[in-house]
């Protein structure tokens, strides 16, 4: 259940990335960087990404002004990951 969480919300992230023009680039790039990572742990017998939480906390924190959306997402990411035991 946590992971199906956590695949629907990267799906909310990769939509965010693809419609919300306000990013800048390296905004996007660091986000898709994340993303990448976090797909990896849906992976069957994967390695959790070093310092994932900590970057999902930081981008929260980074965006929460700007981009409510987008924290929404990424709190709903940390919260599966926690359920995840990460």
């Amino acid at each position: 259940m946590p992971q199906r969480k956590l695949q629907d919300a990267l799906a909310e992230l990769k939509y965010q990335l693809e419609h919300a023009p306000d990013f800048s680039e390296e905004e996007r790039r660091e986000l898709e960087r994340m993303r990448d990572e976090l797909d990896l742990m849906l992976e069957p017998d994967h390695d959790d990404p070093p310092d994932i939480v900590e970057k999902v906390d930081e981008a929260i924190t980074r965006f929460e002004i700007r981009h409510p959306k987008l924290t929404a997402i990424m709190n709903r990411i940390a919260h599966a990951l926690s359920a995840m035991g990460v």
